[in-house]
């Protein structure tokens, strides 16, 4: 059976990567969309084939423990070694998306993600009135726990050494150790491996050489819910010169690949919004900007092909059931393999991440009936020939021609909402200890 490989460029837009990443061979899907705007329900989407809203798995409901079978469970109960490095907190062991995997790995963002008995070093950041004695300190703690010693005083170093930019694993987002991972694993025959890099998302850090200006302004949903005017240049510029280091750690990566794998499927979990529709990041709406994304099939021929049908990201689900042979002929597929076949393709917002956000919503001083408008689920359709109708607090807008935003077209979108499963948020607030915490919420998620 073929080797597969799937990697997801987290939070590049389509025309950034349309401009970068013109080096990538394959096959181009065109008009590939994303069930929706964040990493959680699309990464779940990715694994099982299915929309968000049947999965279960979207805002405050962030766990992947549906009962549909993950791709790599499928894969792995087939005799495949099935293997994955992640970048993003959000895809790790602490919510259940190592379903499936023999191995999963991830950068130092996932320390307190992938594993419950490392010492939580910033519980002792803010003590003391000097460094040293801030971590004298922390060192005495991390002994006398019931931490992972040895594991804990390492990570506790390569934080320290990080900090100073004296530790390589953290001198990008995550890509440079997974080329690393790459590089090093003895990769044989029925190989599966997911992949997930973090270079463009914010706080869009990126290697000096790389860098033009200064660390852009953090803009989240806040500013999205205050319609603010804010001059988003900086902020899309150093987005953009993130998007040009992935490109170059991307080709290192993708050359890697090449020797081992007769596939590589490369896409976008979703995009980024900097000030366009008055919104921001990727937090809110299901705007084109955040569903319309690149996907790429690439095999070992090296050959161009751009494919203008309408697809949606979980259509690699089947793919990949079609390239290994494991395809129920029985089922209705959709794989992107040979000719393919556009659809309606359903996106959707499942309201504020996480409640840890909505609380810091309130505690900055919004109101509940404004926190309420942007925490309602709201919808978009695209429909077989290309064109999306969707909705978000202010109405019902039409890409790329609001003129084709008809009442057919209202009706039709209603129709798809009307027969989507209910969503059932769990509100409670995730356990987080304080390392995690911080990670997200440099991160934006709360």
């Amino acid at each position: 059976m073929a080797n597969i490989a799937v990697v997801v460029l987290d939070t590049l837009r389509k025309e950034t990567f349309d401009e970068y990443f013109k080096w990538l061979p394959g096959k181009r899907f065109e008009n590939c969309w994303s069930p929706s705007h964040w990493t959680v329900p699309v990464h779940a989407a990715l694994f099982t084939g299915q929309r968000p809203v049947e999965v279960g798995t979207y805002a405050r409901s962030l766990n992947l423990d549906c009962d549909l079978p993950t791709i790599a469970e499928i894969l792995s109960s087939k005799e495949y070694t099935t293997r994955a490095f992640s970048t993003n907190p959000n895809i790790s062991k602490r919510f259940r998306f190592h379903r499936g995997f023999d191995e999963f790995r991830g950068n130092w963002r996932l320390r307190h993600f992938n594993r419950d008995d490392l010492f939580d070093w910033d519980t002792v950041a803010g003590e003391g009135e000097g460094v040293f004695w801030r971590y004298a300190q922390g060192v005495k703690e991390c002994i006398q726990s019931d931490s992972a010693t040895f594991p804990s005083l390492y990570n506790g170093v390569e934080m320290k050494l990080g900090h100073f930019g004296l530790f390589d694993k953290y001198k990008d987002q995550g890509a440079a150790e997974a080329l690393q991972y790459i590089s090093g694993t003895n990769f044989t025959e029925d190989e599966f491996l997911f992949l997930n890099l973090m270079e463009v998302h914010a706080p869009y850090e990126v290697p000096s050489e790389y860098q033009s200006t200064t660390t852009p302004t953090f803009l989240g949903i806040e500013e999205t819910i205050n319609n603010s005017s804010v001059d988003g240049k900086e902020t899309k510029q150093g987005y953009e010169e993130c998007a040009g280091y992935l490109s170059d750690k991307y080709s290192e990566i993708f050359s890697e690949l090449s020797k081992d794998f007769d596939w590589i499927v490369t896409l976008s979990d979703h995009g980024e919004l900097f000030g366009e529709n008055g919104a921001w990041r990727h937090g809110y709406g299901v705007y084109p900007e955040l569903t319309h994304v690149p996907l790429v099939i690439s095999d070992t021929s090296g050959n161009k092909e751009t494919v203008s049908e309408v697809v949606s990201i979980t259509d690699v689900y089947d793919t990949i059931l079609d390239i290994t042979g494991l395809a129920d002929q029985m089922q209705e597929m959709n794989s992107l393999i040979g000719d393919v076949h556009g659809k309606e393709v359903l996106t959707s917002y499942h309201g504020i991440t996480h409640q840890h956000k909505v609380d810091t919503l309130r505690d900055r001083g919004f109101d509940s009936r404004t926190i309420e408008q942007y925490d309602a689920p709201v919808y978009g359709l695209v429909s077989k020939d290309g064109e999306y109708i969707y909705r978000d607090v202010h109405g019902v807008h039409g890409f790329p021609d609001i003129d084709k935003v008809t009442e057919e077209a209202e009706q039709i979108l209603n129709s798809a909402v009307d027969e989507i499963s209910s969503i059932d948020r769990n509100d409670n607030k995730i356990d987080l200890n304080d390392s995690a915490r911080s990670q997200l919420e440099e991160l934006g998620y709360i």
